[in-house]
């Protein structure tokens, strides 16, 4: 299985979480169903975290969760995109002389963040948590960082 393969079945595995998302991701990263491949920094973003987090070893739990919260950011980028909202352009999503990107970065930590939670309903909120930081300039790295540590220490009520 080849690495896009393997994150394609991560994110369907995330079905129990994100439903109907999950199609609407998968349609929209392959380009097929009426959907659109991503392009530029954000599908590079997507494509390279989502498949190294595939390449981990990952309980089937695990699997759910960060499928599900991959599900959900895919769907929310998309919805963005449809509206008409362009991407960051403020160098978020290249890669940095010491290695990845801070979207990278970012969406490595809200996986992370997702597999290690146990309330399993949070996979939206780090779906959309990503999907604004992918459209906010005004939001810095260090921030985004800061924002997701607390999002992180909250419960789901």
């Amino acid at each position: 299985m080849d690495n896009v393969e393997r994150a394609l079945s991560l994110i369907k595995k995330g079905a129990p979480i994100a439903g109907a998302a999950v199609g609407s991701a998968i349609g929209f990263m392959t380009g097929n169903a009426g959907g659109a491949a991503f392009g530029g920094g954000l599908g590079a973003t997507l494509a390279t975290v989502i498949e190294d987090t595939a390449a981990r070893v990952l309980s089937r739990r695990e699997q759910i969760r960060v499928g599900g919260t991959a599900a959900y950011a895919i769907e929310f980028i998309r919805e963005r995109l449809d509206a008409g909202d362009v991407q960051r352009e403020d160098g978020f999503f290249e890669n940095q002389e010491f290695g990845a990107s801070a979207a990278d970065e970012i969406l490595d930590g809200v996986l992370l963040k997702a597999k290690a939670g146990h309330e399993e309903r949070k996979a939206r909120f780090y779906g959309k948590f990503f999907s604004n930081v992918a459209f906010d300039s005004s939001c810095s790295r260090s921030e985004a960082n800061y924002h997701l540590h607390l999002l992180d220490r909250l419960t789901y009520s």
